[in-house]
């Protein structure tokens, strides 16, 4: 099927508009010299066009749809539909077929219905396929594999992004990779050379003989003349961008002191598809003052929730105070008291540069847990015997009031 004309308008429009990005799914070819083919279905005017090695050859239908990546494409290709591909690969592995190879595809399936196929090796298509994703119908749905190597434990779920690697070194292993893990080594009794899972001068992908091939989504596939290593496939990775390519959000420094009418002013900045305050707030800029506050100690938090085009999600905590008194001077490192080890297990010790008339531990939402009494200056050990957590420790001394965060971690 060929793309209509306002799909192919709203491709050029991408491009034109939205800076493509360095994505996991790119393979550099100068970096991979065993890479015999590749295709990305970038250009929506010519969806079988490789990358490297010879074009794919359409049997039935297709479209292009969105990629993994915000402004990449992809191909969907339908029941009973495939391509056929002329890898170029000489025999080798000490047979008169391809014997050691490497299959990646870039995937995503609509739902777990019906059985999707990744390749065939029979040129004719007359046979079962090769790789196949189980069907809601079969035991363990959305697992990876076929009879003759046995099945992945690992599932796949619809409508999420996946990389698929399969490393073949018939007569040694047969072994699956799925976003660089290794999910399945595969029975070897039945993979020998020159067996079933030999390529022959074509190999067809995404085609079975009986329409065992649902309809399936793909940003690229590869193929190499040689049985990647684990740390080769590894290196290759996933398609995941949220995994890839995070992003990162920082609202600011993790503790902020103001004055009690005084205004503090939170931003996330403007590049992001949506934004969640934890005021409720959804735009990329907001202001806190001390109305706000709900407890006694003008202690709060502010968090940030930001989604990428990608909707990939990243967040931020800052904690704020403010000061109830116009007096009292900011800039007072030199009368802060020091607090450690942090992250701390049960026990904490407390410098005092000043007296104390209070000390305290609070939740993150300012509720007092511990009370640890009036101390004068000097050090002071504490068992705080606390949960792994976040707390505060309010120090009130005649300088002001203190508030740091400490870590509880039992674990450390």
């Amino acid at each position: 099927m060929k793309p209509s004309l306002f799909q192919i308008i709203a491709a050029i429009i991408l491009l034109h508009i939205i800076p493509l990005q360095s994505n996991s799914q790119d393979l550099n070819p100068a970096d991979w010299p065993h890479l015999k083919g590749y295709w990305k279905f970038q250009d929506t005017t010519d969806l079988t066009k490789a990358t490297v090695g010879n074009d794919l050859i359409l049997v039935g239908n297709q479209q292009w749809v969105q990629g993994a990546y915000y402004g990449d494409t992809a191909v969907r290709i339908d029941t009973g539909s495939y391509y056929r591909c002329y890898h170029g690969i000489s025999p080798n592995g000490g047979g008169d077929s391809v014997n050691r190879y490497t299959l990646m595809f870039d995937f995503k399936v609509l739902s777990l219905n019906k059985w999707h196929c990744f390749f065939q090796t029979d040129s004719t298509n007359q046979n079962d396929g090769e790789c196949f994703i189980k069907h809601l119908g079969d035991s363990i749905a959305g697992t990876i594999g076929v009879g003759h190597t046995g099945y992945s434990s690992d599932s796949i779920e619809p409508n999420k992004w996946y990389r698929l690697v399969i490393t073949v070194n018939l007569g040694n292993f047969y072994n699956y990779y799925l976003d660089g893990k290794l999910i399945l080594v595969g029975d070897t009794e039945d993979i020998y050379i020159d067996s079933r899972f030999a390529l022959t001068p074509q190999v067809l992908f995404f085609a079975d003989n009986n329409n065992e091939d649902d309809t399936i989504d793909i940003a690229s596939v590869a193929i190499f003349d040689t049985c990647l290593t684990p740390a080769q496939i590894a290196q290759i990775g996933t398609l995941d961008p949220c995994i890839e390519n995070p992003p990162t959000v920082s609202i600011g420094n993790d503790t902020n002191i103001v004055a009690f009418d005084d205004t503090l002013t939170f931003s996330a900045g403007t590049m992001w598809k949506s934004v969640l305050w934890s005021t409720g707030d959804t735009i990329p800029t907001i202001k806190i003052d001390s109305s706000m506050i709900k407890n006694q100690y003008l202690f709060d938090t502010v968090w940030v929730e930001v989604t990428d085009m990608n909707d990939c999600k990243a967040y931020d905590t800052v904690y704020y105070r403010f000061e109830s008194g116009s007096g009292i001077p900011f800039n007072r490192k030199s009368f802060e008291p020091v607090i450690y080890p942090n992250p701390a297990t049960n026990i904490i010790y407390i410098v005092l540069k000043e007296k104390a008339s209070k000390i305290m531990i609070m939740d993150i939402n300012g509720k007092v847990i511990r009370n640890l009494g009036m101390k004068k200056q000097g050090r002071h050990k504490f068992n705080i015997n606390l949960p792994s957590g976040i707390y505060l420790i309010q120090i009130r001394t005649k300088t002001g009031i203190y508030i740091n965060k400490i870590i509880v971690n039992k674990n450390g």
